[in-house]
């Protein structure tokens, strides 16, 4: 009789299971993507009962509780345990790209949308710096997108950042369409993970949108972004067309970092141009397209120097003026086409594209 009992109480996990879980969504908000290395890294290390059968494959599949759950979100740690081993460590990290951007609406509990109310104020925000090396480009040459993770002087150390989770949506007339995007986190630190995807590549083989580079990194359950990080990660982008400055070509979304009771911490995204580099307000290029003749026009009375390049990058024209607000620029005898106009200041230089008829 006692082990009829048994045998009764293994089948109701199996019949009625107390929770469904589908590998890879690690927050069960319906989706598996780099917000779930987030959880992995909140979890990292704890211990619970295994799932029977368990498998990678994207479909429900029954889980007994953990006696643990996140503390703001309320994710049970048996959905974080991705490999059913009953264990939560980086082998989880598998079942993410492997079931990348897979839906699901079935799990139990209910998926439901990933939000941390909860927020840490600090003095002063840590924040992601960007920049593209080189700042200027031309089709067909290869650029580095460099992200760098900053800790400012005064951040407090009882804050305890443990991860971090941001997308970046590069302008995709600027990408050739199919030609992939390599990113390189920075795996110096032995007690970080990462997740990346890209629009060809989740490192298992689904992808986020056209110019969309998805990415995370996580402490291995200890708060391992209390120190800048620089860099935190490298995408290597191949240029199909030239849009100037290249920063204005990315925008960052969905930018969470979290502390070790998964609450987020502010922090801001800051744009870095080349040491001389300014922007173009103020100035006026014209006629563009042109045929003859180019004109610059400025507001103020400045020196100017105008240098004229192609597209791959080699010195074509240049010219230099004496302080003036209105500069032409012949570009008779040269061929059809785009090139890249340099303008020099004192106080920087600037690129904009140009078309000659």
């Amino acid at each position: 009789m006692r082990h009829l009992q048994l045998l009764s109480l293994v089948f109701c996990w199996y019949v009625l299971p107390a929770q469904v879980i589908f590998p890879g969504d690690l927050n069960n908000d319906g989706r598996a993507n780099y917000l779930d290395l987030l959880p992995l890294g909140l979890a990292y290390g704890r211990t619970g009962p295994p799932r029977p059968e368990a498998s990678l494959a994207w479909f429900a599949q029954p889980a007994i509780p953990w006696s643990f759950q996140l503390p703001v979100s309320g994710v049970n740690f048996a959905f974080i345990d991705a490999d059913g081993s009953g264990v939560v460590d980086s082998l989880d990290i598998a079942a993410i790209p492997f079931n990348y951007d897979s839906v699901q609406t079935t799990a139990f509990p209910p998926p439901q949308p990933y939000l941390l109310p909860q927020v840490l104020p600090v003095p002063v925000r840590p924040h992601l710096r960007y920049r593209f090396e080189p700042p200027v480009a031309g089709p067909g040459t290869e650029v580095r997108l460099v992200v760098d993770y900053i800790v400012p002087p005064g951040f407090p150390p009882t804050a305890q950042p443990l991860a971090i989770a941001f997308k970046m949506r590069i302008n995709p007339t600027m990408i050739s369409e199919g030609v992939p995007i390599a990113v390189l986190p920075n795996t110096i630190n032995p007690n970080l993970m990462f997740v990346a995807a890209t629009p060809t590549s989740a490192q298992f083989w689904r992808s986020p949108q056209p110019g969309v580079i998805e990415f995370a990194a996580s402490g291995k359950g200890m708060p391992q972004l209390g120190q800048s990080i620089e860099p935190l990660m490298e995408a290597l982008i191949i240029i199909e067309d030239m849009i100037l400055p290249l920063q204005d070509a990315v925008e960052f979304e969905d930018t969470v970092l979290i502390d070790i009771f998964e609450q987020r911490i502010e922090m801001d995204v800051v744009g870095v141009r080349s040491p001389d580099e300014v922007t173009l307000a103020g100035i006026k290029i014209f006629p563009n397209p042109a045929c003859d003749v180019l004109y610059v026009e400025t507001k103020v009375v400045a020196f100017l120097a105008l240098e004229l390049y192609s597209i791959e990058g080699l010195l074509l024209h240049s010219q230099a003026y004496p302080p003036g607000s209105l500069f032409p620029f012949q570009v008779s005898g040269f061929p059809a086409g785009a090139y890249l106009l340099r303008l020099r200041t004192p106080a920087g230089a600037a690129t904009q594209k140009v078309i000659l008829r």
